[in-house]
């Protein structure tokens, strides 16, 4: 009896936690790529976060690439991801963690991004053409 009381009090919390929204703002920072051959890059990222999408920069080696993606959530911390409109993978978010997994043809991305201190600390990997290419940003909101 006890330890269903335990679980379900647990279960309970954890629902309670669940983040339904991303924190809004806009994020500064560096991050750090590694190439499954060896070839590491250095990059400047910035991110803004307004209701539930995401809008990246990333300049990288002289280019500058963007990058947007919009949750829609649903219960528990839940959610589909969303490019231009179109269902493209799901995710999943707790109390300050949040994680995600898309597939677009032979592209697959997945990433866990976690807000905490008035920083966005994002975590990664994907994959093109069959080459795995894994990162982590560090940015904090301005």
């Amino acid at each position: 009896m006890k330890t269903t009381v335990l679980i379900a009090g647990l279960l309970i919390a954890g629902n309670a936690l669940a983040m339904t929204e991303f924190p809004a703002g806009n994020y500064h920072g560096k991050g750090h790529a590694v190439h499954q051959n060896g070839v590491e890059e250095r990059y400047l990222v910035e991110s803004k976060v307004t209701g539930n999408s995401i809008q990246t920069t990333y300049h990288v080696n002289g280019e500058t690439l963007n990058y947007a993606l919009q949750a829609s959530f649903e219960k528990n911390g839940f959610f589909d991801v969303k490019m231009d409109g179109a269902k493209v993978g799901s995710g999943y978010c707790m109390s300050v963690w949040c994680h995600y997994s898309i597939r677009i043809g032979d592209f697959s991305l997945e990433e866990t991004l976690t807000f905490f201190q008035e920083h966005l600390y994002r975590l990664g990997q994907k994959t093109i053409d069959g080459k795995i290419i894994s990162w982590e940003d560090d940015t904090e909101r301005q």
